[in-house]
C-alpha cells in the first residue's frame, strides 16, 4: 500500500527540469481532467488527485517515481468512448509514445504491404493508407481496422483478449515501419515471487529512459538489442481484483512505477475509475484471473526491438 506521506521533489530532481523528470513540468490539471467523480476502488488504489482535492500526494509520487514513461503518453490517453473498447484506447496511448505529430513520421504504406487492410483493398492499386506519428485516438484506430479480420467482430459486445489486442498492436507497428513488436505475458493464477519480480522487472526495464543507442556490441561481436525504454506497458486485469466491484475484464495503461511503495501508475480508460497508484502485487494477482473469452489468463504486453540493422 502507498505510504501515507511521500516527500516533495528534492532540488537535484526540480520538478520543472523535463530532462531529470520526464512528466514534472506537466500542469496538476493534466491528472485531474481525468478523475471521476465517485471513484471505484479497495482502499489500496490511491488515486493521482483525490475527487474533492483534498491532497496532491498521488501526483507528487508521479514526480518522485524513478521510472517513467514518455510524457507524450498523456497527449494519447483518452477514456473509452465504447464499454467494450479498453483495449483500443489504451492502444492509442501506447502507439502516441512512439512520436508526435511535426517529427517527420510521415509512414505511408501501400494495403498490400500492411496487415491492417483486407485483400479487397489490397487489390485496388494505388490504394495508400498513411500512419502519421500521432498523437493516436480511438477512433482513428477503429477506423482504420475497420475492414481487418484482426478486429474481432464481437469487439463491441466482448471487447478484446490479450492475445487480440497484441495482434492488433503487431499489425499498427507493421504500419508505421517500426522495428518493434509485443511481446506478451499470461501471468499464472497461483503467482510464486518470480512472477511477481518478473513484472517489476519488466517496468523497471521499459519505463526507464532510453539508453543513448538502441543496439551494443555484445562479447561476441554480435549487436545485441537493448529493451525498448521509456514507453508504457499494457495491462489486462480483472477490475474486480482491485475493489472496482461489478466491473470485469479490462485493458489500461502502465505509466510509471514507484519503487519505493512497489506501485504502478494505471492510466485507466474507464470513464468511472480514476488515474490512480496500485501495488505490484496486487496488479499481478488481478492479472491472473482468466478471461472468459480467451480461457487464458491475463496478463501485459511489452514492447521489444524485433531487430537491429
Amino acid at each position: 500500500m502507498p505510504p501515507d506521506s511521500v516527500p516533495s521533489p528534492s532540488p537535484q530532481t526540480d520538478c520543472r527540469d523535463r530532462d531529470a523528470r520526464p512528466w514534472s513540468a506537466l500542469p496538476l490539471e493534466t491528472f485531474s481532467l481525468q478523475i471521476c467523480k465517485n471513484p471505484h476502488g479497495c482502499a489500496s488504489l490511491l488515486p493521482v488527485l483525490s475527487p474533492n482535492k483534498e491532497t496532491d500526494r498521488g501526483f507528487r509520487m508521479v514526480l518522485s517515481a524513478e521510472h517513467v514513461c514518455t510524457e507524450r503518453v498523456v497527449s494519447g490517453f483518452k477514456k473509452q468512448m465504447q464499454n467494450t473498447t479498453c483495449g483500443m484506447a489504451s492502444l492509442a496511448a501506447l502507439l502516441s509514445c512512439l512520436g508526435t505529430e511535426g517529427e517527420g513520421m510521415q509512414m505511408e504504406t501501400r494495403c498490400q504491404k500492411a496487415s491492417v487492410c483486407t485483400e479487397t483493398a489490397a487489390e485496388e492499386e494505388g490504394d495508400v493508407r498513411s500512419w502519421s506519428g500521432g498523437p493516436f485516438s480511438e477512433p482513428f484506430l477503429l477506423e482504420k481496422f475497420r475492414d481487418s479480420p484482426l478486429l474481432p467482430k464481437t469487439l463491441h459486445t466482448e471487447g478484446l483478449t490479450l492475445d487480440a489486442l497484441c495482434q492488433l498492436t503487431d499489425a499498427a507497428l507493421e504500419a508505421m515501419q517500426s522495428q518493434k513488436r509485443t511481446k506478451r505475458t499470461h501471468m499464472p493464477e497461483v503467482q510464486s515471487s518470480e512472477h511477481v519480480d518478473g513484472f517489476r522487472t519488466a517496468l523497471i526495464r521499459h519505463l526507464s529512459p532510453p539508453p543513448s543507442s538502441s543496439c551494443q556490441t555484445g562479447s561476441d561481436d554480435n549487436k545485441q538489442c537493448d529493451p525498448a525504454g521509456g514507453l508504457p506497458l499494457l495491462v489486462n486485469y480483472n477490475m474486480g481484483s482491485l475493489g472496482q466491484e461489478g466491473l470485469r475484464g479490462h485493458f489500461a495503461v502502465a505509466a510509471a512505477f514507484h519503487e519505493s511503495s512497489d506501485s504502478v501508475l494505471l492510466l485507466d480508460v474507464w470513464p468511472e475509475t480514476p488515474v490512480c497508484w496500485v501495488p505490484v502485487a496486487l496488479l499481478c494477482e488481478a492479472m491472473g484471473t482468466v478471461d472468459s473469452a480467451s480461457k487464458l489468463t491475463r496478463g501485459y504486453i511489452e514492447l521489444v526491438e524485433q531487430e537491429c540493422s
